[in-house]
């Protein structure tokens, strides 16, 4: 997987060799555990104290003992698996912010995570670069610390969690999108989505067309307010609605790229 670079930097907690920040991860691979908090630790620079358990049972027992953060969970996990263990998490400790990193990247578990509480939806990485990338992601989800002018590409993070992130924070700006597939704006206010723009197309068809872009760049502007809403409705459920649209998107141009071969009588 090729990992492109972002224009933002880990947010720093500003705790001047304080209390660390309370991480753990969970992911039945032992060998991507240990990697990751390794290279997480190093990122970290003392700022983060790192917990890691390939088992749900001991993730639920050390977010009690150690008032954690952040979960960071894999999806592909035996016996309980990771969106289950993110309902749970998600019910018994709300303030903990989810993170799904998982090989298994598709629109469909994307939309079942966000829905059962993840504030992002991550694919796991493959190189020290990657995973730096993730550590900025995770670092300023912890902190919160999205500012006008944030930006970055949409190879690592999907544009429904950036969206997410906004919503979730209640912020207002517009997210401005640049892909090979669409071109457009987003508008936020107040953790609502009023308005989007692609082309010639608006509202929620706009939406759903810059929800399908899978490389490029977004950037976050301040807000401005349109001159229309086209949008209606919660962004949860915008999101949703969007990822099933583009689900059923990919039937039909499956057919297409069929070939039926036919035997020929004489």
């Amino acid at each position: 997987m090729n990992h492109a670079s972002a224009s933002f930097t880990p947010a720093s907690n500003g705790n001047g060799g304080g209390k660390k920040h309370q991480v753990l991860l969970v992911d039945d691979s032992m060998a991507f555990l240990e990697m990751a908090g390794e290279l997480f630790e190093l990122f970290a620079e003392g700022r983060w104290e790192i917990h890691k358990t390939p088992g749900a049972d001991q993730a639920l027992i050390i977010i009690q003992q150690h008032q954690i953060e952040l979960a960071v969970l894999d999806l592909n996990m035996p016996m309980l698996d990771g969106v289950q263990l993110l309902g749970i998490i998600h019910r018994r400790h709300p303030e903990v912010k989810k993170v799904i990193l998982t090989g298994v990247a598709n629109e469909t578990n994307r939309a079942k995570c966000l829905a059962t509480g993840a504030e992002l939806f991550l694919e796991k990485p493959v190189t020290p670069d990657g995973m730096r990338f993730v550590f900025n992601i995770l670092s300023d989800l912890m902190a919160w610390n999205q500012r006008e002018g944030f930006s970055g590409t949409l190879r690592q993070v999907g544009l429904a969690d950036i969206i997410q992130i906004e919503c979730l924070r209640r912020s207002s700006c517009i997210l401005e999108i640049h892909s090979p597939q669409a071109k457009g704006e987003i508008y936020i206010e107040s953790g609502v989505i009023l308005h989007a723009i692609a082309g010639a197309a608006s509202g929620q068809k706009a939406l759903h067309r810059l929800l399908s872009s899978n490389n490029g760049e977004f950037h976050l502007h301040p807000f401005r307010r349109p001159l229309e809403r086209t949008i209606q409705g919660s962004w949860e459920c915008l999101l949703l609605e969007s990822a099933r649209v583009r689900d059923e998107e990919k039937i039909p141009r499956a057919r297409e790229d069929t070939v039926i071969l036919t035997k020929r009588t004489a």
